[in-house]
């Protein structure tokens, strides 16, 4: 990879350039919303490889970009020019062109005040909030600045352009000041060692609390020295104001001799120019990975970048193969005054800073070094007041903090950077020192990504692990070993990995807080774990034979689970969403025991047991398989309460208990072979009182006739329905009949009913009907004729365009239906059809022709057919 320029200073002059992205300010249009006159130039540098403060030089490369943005834009007043504010507006690149040596633009720019910044972020394309950065957390080892270049972020002064049209634009140096200080780090230890890397830690003056970095920090342009080179006077040049303005960025007196480091010299001009993007995380800790370093050595010196500005104290942990050291860099010259205060220091923007004499000499005969003699132990690291626990910043450093650990002990890890995986090698690496020592354990106090196996056949074993901020397990095969702990509140996320909790972890500790599956998770509970909460949004679960799970709560939002053991469940929401669905499948060895609040809007198959010790609603679908059981109030007082669909081949029961019910309001299929025994098929009784209120009854569909089934409450009977055989012209009452509703798909004799056996008839094809009883409800969903002699139908429905006709010599009635203690209901008349009465038609409750429908007989007088108010069929 080829090194980036450290750039000291660009050379501008003028060049026609055009515009075709929209990203810049300066096209026509642009020019023309902005209000302000186009200026186009492009710029250059001095030579092929610049010089920096302290280093060689490094060349550009074709990746180099160069971000310009304008900061005295006001939207009111357009054309009030140089009033500098925070935020920005456009976001130009300049690419280099290694040809010309040039940095050129696809765009121009408008006339106003400009600040430069490397390198160009398209991010800024869309924020107008000003210029932002993220710190380098990890940064890359380098005696040299070649690994600085990478990461480093430079400003230039505020360039206030009139453009060339009014005389300017002398050909001048464009300072480009970094807002990190290139700390230069020495050290020598007591014996030879091996650094593996460098811990940064700011504190407080206390030496101990954090004082941390930003994650992500803003130019403040108010802060930002101004080189107003539209108030050039006649005797100066561009030059003149831009060396002045890069001489106050960079703390430096203007020709270049440098400013000494302590406070007393930098604070009455030190200005901060970046501060923490508002909204963004603190960043306690930064590292320089020197793992590429495998020299051993009683001497180390490496470069480093860290942020410009004021500091009480920075503590250094550097990490070797003999251990932990640690060095607090901090204002000496105050000590050597006998001063008990900790006073601040500067660290100053683009400047070799040697962090062993931080006052620039003020001590005399000080170290050439930061002499290394202070250790911390893994347990130490955990305190507060140091990191919290030993840092890793990637895959080989954890590998060689485990080969370090010494004793028996439960080393606390610390993730720093996103590239810390644990996978085969890092858990190979602690078995063998679990082996070796046998008490070993590692704490990760960030959450941490778990890659497992290749395949089944290499599954990785995830032992001896606690992870305080959870896990992402995302790929790979992983088995679950001992000692694995996820503390309250994290959760372990398995997504495209396959994870099988396989073995007991110790002394009771087989309890888990959460996990959660994603897309191409397979879950395997293999041993008996209890687990807080599962959140199934993909992915599936399964609960071996003779297992047993047992959850807090379970939202299963798209995962297949299946139950061939026993799940203990307290709470369960089985649930479809956008794309996925919820399912869960009983095997013939599985049992589910509801003990919590439980709510299927989805799928559920049940070829085993599902007891119920709480309550259970039913708004999806249910499938109860021959040999199959749900029980209510199997455990402890249960309930289930249907208002979706149930189809039951196995058996439904309740165990006595007073609160141990089965309640439907939806359909129950009960099949052939089955036994459904139910408490209540209807919201509420169905004795009314003067009016009909609002009952919703429940379905029991019986595919036989005689069906193994039953409804405890008599006043809650709802439908209990069995489709005629369409064969079937004549039904003859039987003893075993179960139903109260028929459903008829042609002509069919009824007369064999003659109680309240049959209280519901619905005709879904044409057909010739004879009654000889009274019935609650009559539906007609095809063209019926209806024979009847003196028998009432209380709710009489006909649907959109079809017809009911009552033939001359039958009587129908429209009367209140009861049956003490059981039903009762008041006449109504829902038709959106035709009525054709030649006989005659009576009604007591019903006092005139409905509002809706047509009702017709052999008289275009009608009075001769309908008879309203009035009762028992006029006699």
């Amino acid at each position: 990879m080829k090194t980036k320029i450290l750039v000291s200073s660009l050379l501008v002059t003028a060049l026609l350039a055009g515009c075709s992205n929209e990203e810049y300010l300066g096209s026509n249009d642009d020019a023309n919303k902005l209000k302000r006159p186009m200026i186009d130039f492009a710029f250059g540098v001095d030579n092929a490889t610049t010089r920096m403060t302290g280093g060689s030089g490094i060349a550009f490369d074709g990746s180099d970009k160069v971000g310009a943005v304008l900061v005295d834009y006001d939207y009111n007043n357009p054309t009030s020019y140089y009033t500098i504010h925070e935020g920005h507006v456009g976001n130009n690149r300049f690419s280099w062109n290694g040809t010309s040596g040039k940095f050129e633009t696809d765009g121009t720019m408008v006339k106003g005040a400009w600040l430069f910044y490397l390198q160009y972020d398209s991010k800024m394309t869309q924020s107008r909030n000003g210029v932002e950065f993220d710190l380098p957390v990890i940064q890359k080892y380098a005696t040299d600045y070649s690994e600085i270049a990478k990461k480093d972020f430079r400003i230039s002064p505020i360039i206030n352009l009139e453009g060339q049209e009014d005389g300017h634009f002398d050909n001048f140096n464009l300072p480009m000041v970094s807002v990190y200080s290139y700390a230069n780090i020495k050290m020598k230890f007591p014996e030879a060692v091996t650094v593996q890397k460098i811990v940064v830690k700011p504190t407080a003056v206390d030496l101990q609390t954090y004082a941390p970095f930003a994650k992500t920090y803003t130019v403040q342009n108010l802060e930002i020295p101004n080189a107003k080179l539209d108030q050039k006077g006649a005797l100066e040049t561009d030059q003149d104001i831009i060396n002045e303005a890069r001489a106050a960025l960079q703390n430096n007196n203007v020709d270049g001799t440098i400013i000494n480091y302590n406070k007393n010299t930098l604070d009455s001009d030190f200005k901060d120019v970046i501060s923490k993007t508002t909204g963004t995380a603190d960043q306690q800790l930064i590292a320089l990975d020197c793992l590429d370093n495998e020299t051993s050595s009683t001497d180390f010196q490496a470069r480093m970048l860290i942020p410009a500005g004021v500091y009480h104290n920075i503590s250094l942990y550097a990490y070797t193969d003999k251990g932990v050291y640690k060095y607090d860099v901090k204002n000496s010259y105050i000590e050597k005054v006998g001063n008990d205060t900790q006073e601040d220091f500067y660290l100053r923007r683009q400047h070799s800073v040697s962090l062993h004499k931080i006052d620039n000499g003020a001590v005399a005969n000080g170290n050439a070094f930061l002499n290394m003699v202070v250790t911390r132990s893994n347990a130490e690291l955990e305190n507060v007041s140091e990191t919290t626990g030993t840092v890793v910043i990637g895959q080989k450093d954890l590998v060689a903090v485990i080969n370090g650990i010494n004793s028996n002990d439960a080393a606390k890890i610390r993730v720093l950077g996103d590239e810390v995986v644990i996978n085969p090698e890092v858990m190979a690496a602690l078995t063998n020192k679990v082996q070796e020592l046998s008490d070993v354990s590692l704490t990760f106090s960030d959450k941490v990504t778990v890659e497992g196996g290749d395949d089944e056949t290499n599954r990785m074993t995830l032992h001896n692990v606690t992870f305080e901020g959870g896990c992402d397990v995302t790929e790979g095969y992983v088995e679950i070993g001992e000692d694995v702990q996820i503390p309250a509140g994290q959760m372990m996320t398995i997504a495209a990995a396959n994870v099988t909790f396989a073995k007991d972890n110790v002394a009771g500790s087989d309890t888990y807080t959460g996990v959660t599956l994603g897309d191409g998770a397979v879950v395997k509970i293999a041993e008996d774990v209890t687990i807080g909460t599962i959140t199934g949004n993909n992915g599936t679960l399964e609960i071996a034979t003779g297992v047993k799970l047992t959850t807090t709560t379970t939202t299963n939002n798209g995962t297949d689970i299946t139950v061939s053991g026993t799940w203990d469940s307290s709470t369960l929401t089985n649930t479809t969403t956008i794309g996925n669905e919820g399912t869960i499948t009983v095997s013939t060895t599985g049992i589910i025991n509801v003990k919590g609040v439980t709510g299927n809007t989805s799928t559920i198959t049940n070829n085993g047991n599902i007891n119920l010790a709480a309550v259970m609603t039913n708004s999806g679908s249910i499938t109860n398989n021959a040999g199959a059981k749900i029980i209510a109030g199997n455990g402890g007082t249960g309930s289930l309460t249907n208002t979706g669909n149930i189809i039951n081949s196995g058996s439904m029961y309740c165990l006595n208990g007073t609160d141990n019910t089965i309640n439907n309001t939806g359909i129950i299929e009960a099949k052939e072979g089955s036994r459904t025994y139910i408490t209540t098929n209807s919201s509420a009784t169905e004795v009314k009182t003067d009016v009909n209120t609002q009952v919703t009854r429940g379905e029991v569909k019986c595919e036989k006739r005689d069906a193994d089934m039953t409804v405890a409450n008599a006043a809650q009977q709802g439908y209990i329905s069995w489709i005629v055989p369409v064969t079937t012209t004549a039904l003859t009452a039987a003893d075993n009949d179960k139903f109260n509703k028929v459903y008829l798909n042609g002509g069919c004799d009824l007369s064999s009913y003659t109680g309240t056996t049959i209280k519901y008839v619905v005709v879904n094809a044409n057909a010739t009907v004879k009654l000889a009883a009274d019935l609650v409800e009559f539906t007609a969903n095809a063209n019926v004729t209806l024979n009847v002699n003196k028998k009432s139908i209380t709710h009489l429905t006909i649907a959109d365009d079809k017809e009911v006709s009552v033939p001359t010599g039958n009587i129908l009635g429209a009367y209140t239906y009861e049956v003490v203690g059981v039903i009762k209901e008041f006449a109504k008349i829902d038709n959106a059809g035709t009525l054709l009465v030649g006989g005659k038609f009576y009604s007591e409750t019903i006092t005139d022709y409905p509002d809706s429908g047509i009702f017709a007989s052999g008289s275009g007088n009608n009075a001769e057919a309908y008879f309203w108010n009035t009762d028992n069929y006029g006699d």
